[in-house]
């Protein structure tokens, strides 16, 4: 009879709920362009959202081991990098009536 340990399974789907969440609001954020208005953005933005993908990119590595998501050019910005990886979050649709054409995959 295999061995199970109820108490790390029960911890274990309880951080995974709080990532699951956590992911939701990046989400939610990102389809409302992270709060900003078009007239409004400013480099101070840029920088906002370079630092956290930095801060997602340290989750990517430890979880895929690969190489940076992004890419910083010639010290004026950052840019992502060509990548045959498809995001969990979001699919492609035409049908879609957000300004965005992605729509989330999960609910």
């Amino acid at each position: 009879m295999p061995k199970t340990n109820d108490a790390a399974l029960a911890a274990f789907i309880a951080r995974k709920a709080e990532i699951d969440a956590a992911l939701d609001r990046i989400c939610a954020a990102s389809d409302d362009h992270f709060f900003a208005s078009p007239e409004d953005v400013h480099w101070g933005h840029v920088t906002a959202l370079a630092d956290h993908a930095a801060l997602l990119e340290r989750i990517t590595d430890a979880l895929f081991h690969e190489p940076a998501l992004f890419i910083e050019i010639g010290g004026n910005g950052w840019r992502a990098r060509e990548s045959s990886v498809e995001s969990s979050c979001y699919t492609k649709s035409d049908s879609s009536p957000r300004s965005t054409p992605w729509v989330k995959r999960y609910s």
